[in-house]
């Protein structure tokens, strides 16, 4: 009698939640799942920014990892990863325990860049997005009786959304003020200009302070410093950059990309490990590169569960490469219940977008919990 094979997910991100889902529906014979997660309750990031602004609750927004592992007939272990060793297939976790795989996906997210000198001792990271509840819940103590101004620095789709999420949620406290610092000329770069401009009225309209082209040099306590030397006051600094990789992947074994992140295949396969998936923020295509962005992680669920099947039940031969779209449709918070959104060359804002937002967030929690 052959034994059970062991597929181990280490991270709950969106795109193990829903391979978990897929899994618990449709069974794979002789194999026993597991997954290691640091935390319980992981947060879905498409409803953060509704979130911080008040339109949703905590239990709204977040997956119930616990919850959907039992449904699905899973193991849950909450556990922090402390190392890899994919040579061994073994997997080390902060209590000193060791477990094995035969199978190995990873989907842990990424944390932020705090290189900027004084950033670690004095800026508030949102990433990784698994501990931005814990986050938010240390902000909001500090802001009850609170006064003063905060700044978000990057003004990607996060950082606007947060920015304006959190605006919204304390718009009737005149004595906290907030900012936003980015080192472009406008916010939202990678968006069109019509998009752009529709957020940057609604920044105005939440009375937020734009300081365009401030490159952070150096994080204080009290506040940033450019690279030309210019100094912004602020009692909180929220860094909503760029991320980087978990820097304990460098020494699993695994092949990373230059960033350190797990390099993987058109399969999401590691490129030295064929036992290995990645998913999400943690992992980089090489040959079809892609930005951190929470709809890709989704969308790659669906093949990381056929290719995970696959292996599992001897059918290498039967992988499939991921065909990914690079228009797809973008939807982003406005802080009050508005939204904007662009899709083919086309912007749209509205009440009316964000009703579609929500409908779309909602389906997506909807079948997860269960």
């Amino acid at each position: 009698m052959s034994r059970e094979k062991e597929l181990v997910f280490i991270g709950g991100g969106h795109a193990h939640a829903l391979v978990i889902r897929e899994f618990g529906i449709k069974p794979i014979p002789d194999v026993r799942i597991t997954l290691i997660s640091e935390q319980t309750l992981t947060p879905y990031s498409g409803m953060l920014p509704g979130f911080v602004a008040g339109h949703y609750d905590y239990l709204d927004a977040h997956i119930d990892l616990d919850k959907l592992c039992r449904w699905a007939n899973v193991r849950f272990i909450r556990a922090t990863v402390t190392g890899i060793n994919a040579d061994s297939n073994t997997i080390e976790v902060d209590s000193g325990g060791i477990y094995s795989y035969d199978q190995l996906s990873i989907d842990i997210g990424s944390t932020p860049d705090l290189s900027v000198p004084g950033a670690r001792e004095f800026a508030v990271g949102v990433k990784p997005v698994s501990h931005f509840g814990k986050v938010w819940n240390t902000l909001l103590e500090v802001s009850e009786f609170g006064q003063g101004d905060w700044g978000v620095i990057g003004a990607g789709a996060g950082g606007v959304e947060l920015v304006l999420g959190m605006a919204h949620r304390f718009k009737d406290n005149k004595a906290l003020r907030f900012h936003l610092l980015f080192a472009n000329e406008r916010v939202l770069p990678d968006y069109p200009d019509k998009l752009a401009s529709i957020a940057e009225d609604a920044l105005a309209n939440s009375n937020v302070t734009l300081h365009p082209n401030f490159r952070v040099a150096k994080v204080e306590r009290d506040g940033l410093i450019s690279t030309d030397k210019h100094k912004v006051i602020l009692d909180k600094s929220i860094w909503c950059t760029g991320a980087v990789a978990a820097s304990w992947l460098a020494d699993t074994g695994l092949a990373v990309s230059p960033r350190g992140f797990i390099a993987v295949n058109q399969y999401l396969q590691s490129l030295s490990h064929q036992n290995v998936f990645a998913a999400g923020d943690c992992c980089d295509m090489v040959a079809d590169p892609r930005p951190k962005a929470g709809v890709y992680a989704v969308r790659q669920a669906p093949y990381l569960a056929k290719n995970l099947r696959s292996v599992l039940i001897g059918k290498e031969q039967d992988l499939k490469p991921l065909l990914l779209q690079k228009d797809f449709l973008s939807l982003l918070s406005l802080g009050r219940k508005t939204a904007v959104g662009c899709r083919m060359g086309y912007t749209f804002a509205g009440d009316w977008v964000w009703r579609l937002k929500n409908y779309i967030d909602q389906k997506f929690m909807n079948q997860l919990q269960k």
